[in-house]
Order: structure tokens, then C-alpha cells, then sequence
């Protein structure tokens, strides 16, 4: 539905998802947050993937919260995110290495180093 453009609608089926449900699911917040960030709701979004708390997600949860912190310009906090995000299984390396909302960080001393750091995980994973 997001991805579609329908936000509004998306947004009506996760509140009446979590009005049903006794506790707070945690994929249904995360997508829920997703919808926030492609709407542009960057606040909102952090706001709910830092309630998040599900050990399974941890590294996309993470990777998306260094999206936005760098988009914010607070580049320790990104990098410190963005860290957390591959030592906790983000091993999308392509996704990294091209997204619009990191891009400001690319040209930083630090990126060079984390992303040697990974680039033997990266090509693990992106080898046929």
C-alpha cells in the first residue's frame, strides 16, 4: 500500500491492526514506520522505530535510523548506527552503497574505513 502511494489508507489499517491486538506488534510498527519515512515523516518514523524492539529486525532497524539521522546531518550518530546496522546483519551492501539518504556521508573519512570493514561480508553475500 505505501509503495503505491497510499498512505492514508495504510495508515487507517495500522492503527485498526493495533487497536485489535492486546500488545504492540512489532511488525506491524515497523512497517508502520516505513510508511512514516516515505511519506517524509522522518520524525514520526524515528519515533516509532525506536520502540521497536525486536532482536530479529535489529540491523534494518538500525540501517534506517542512520538514514535518517544522516539525511539530518548528525553524522556521529549515523555512523554509529550505520555500524550497528552491519554488525547486527544489515549485509546489503549495494543498498548502502546507493542510497540517496546516506549519500552525504559517503564522502567522509569514516565511510571508507566501515565500508572495508565490511566489503568481504558485503561480497559474501552478492556472489553467485
Amino acid at each position: 500500500l505505501s509503495l503505491e502511494g497510499g498512505y492514508k489508507k495504510a495508515d487507517s489499517l495500522f492503527n485498526f491492526i493495533q487497536s485489535i491486538y492486546p500488545f504492540r506488534n512489532q511488525e506491524v510498527l515497523y512497517n508502520a514506520a516505513v510508511n512514516e519515512l516515505l511519506q517524509g515523516k522522518e520524525k514520526e518514523a524515528l519515533d516509532i522505530f525506536k520502540t521497536i524492539t525486536s532482536p530479529d529486525i535489529k540491523g534494518i532497524l538500525a540501517y534506517n535510523q542512520a538514514r535518517i539521522y544522516a539525511t539530518h546531518g548528525k553524522v556521529a550518530d549515523a555512523f554509529k548506527l550505520l555500524g550497528e546496522a552491519l554488525s547486527n546483519g544489515f549485509n546489503y551492501g549495494f543498498v548502502i552503497q546507493n542510497d540517496p539518504m546516506v549519500a552525504n556521508l559517503r564522502n567522509k573519512g569514516s565511510w571508507n574505513n566501515l565500508m572495508k570493514a565490511y566489503e568481504n561480508k558485503f561480497r559474501m553475500y552478492t556472489s553467485k
